[in-house]
């Protein structure tokens, strides 16, 4: 793929991914609407604009395994791939351990009530540390995000990327204080421990501002074109170098292949 395909794939992909903003606050609606009929079309379509957001997903990775191959940084792609295999396994692993935890203390506790009279704060109170926990496993794709987006701006020459990198780390930060935050208080009686869904909104904001950081650098990215008219005050000078035709890279006479993205010329 080219340049051009990469860049389109990645503003598509990223756009989409913005969508995912709707897909969050119309769950939020649905969850707490008092009417079950609006509480059912509102999460339905949260699950069209949510497949949306996951297929604009698919469409970054695809533009990020393509600019790798193009800057000959394969580490640039390997890095989401690393994020998301660590997040899948981290999760799993603390997400049974906590269920462990939870239903160990249940049968432990004789005395809180169980069926249909046990309250939804109790419930509340122990599931709420869980989803601190496992919010915990979103550093780890963060952190390769990063180093992802990081070396994107190296080799692409685009500091916006390096900016959209930093708003992820301070967004998913932002979620797990808020979330700790949140469990602190719940425990110490001062909230209700329903509103721990709203925990995940300030850092989920920043999250997609970094996201709207990533649509805005993959449009800067620049479509080099081939060189092939020279002036002729310089007719000399470029007769020792020859340009790449798919990414417009400079290559001495005698190479075979583009120096930048491998191309055979």
């Amino acid at each position: 793929m080219t340049i051009q395909t990469n860049r389109t794939l990645g503003i598509a992909g990223t756009s989409l991914i913005l969508v995912g903003a709707v897909s969050t606050l119309l769950t939020l609606f649905g969850i707490n609407s008092p009417s079950s009929v609006g509480s059912f079309a509102t999460l339905g379509i949260s699950g069209v604009v949510g497949i949306l957001a996951f297929v604009g997903f698919i469409l970054f990775l695809i533009a990020m395994y393509g600019f790798s191959r193009d800057y000959g940084e394969h580490r640039i792609f390997n890095y989401l791939l690393y994020g998301i295999i660590g997040s899948i396994i981290s999760g799993v692993v603390i997400g049974v351990v906590s269920v462990i935890i939870v239903l160990l203390s249940f049968l432990s506790s004789p005395s809180l009530p169980t069926g249909p009279s046990a309250s939804p704060t109790i419930l509340m109170s122990y599931l709420s540390p869980l989803t601190l926990v496992i919010s915990l496993t979103s550093l780890v794709w963060v952190f390769f995000n990063y180093r992802a987006f990081t070396l994107l701006a190296e080799k692409s020459t685009i500091p916006l990327f390096s900016s959209a990198a930093k708003t992820f780390v301070i967004g998913a930060v932002l979620t797990v204080g808020v979330y700790a935050l949140f469990v602190v208080l719940g425990s110490a009686g001062m909230i209700d421990y329903d509103l721990i869904v709203l925990a995940a909104i300030p850092g989920g904001i920043v999250q997609y501002i970094a996201w709207g950081l990533a649509v805005k650098a993959f449009s800067n990215i620049q479509i080099p074109s081939a060189r092939t008219d020279a002036p002729a005050a310089y007719s000399t000078a470029m007769t020792q170098i020859k340009y790449c035709s798919k990414c417009g890279a400079p290559n001495k006479l005698d190479a075979v292949y583009c120096s930048r993205c491998g191309q055979q010329l």
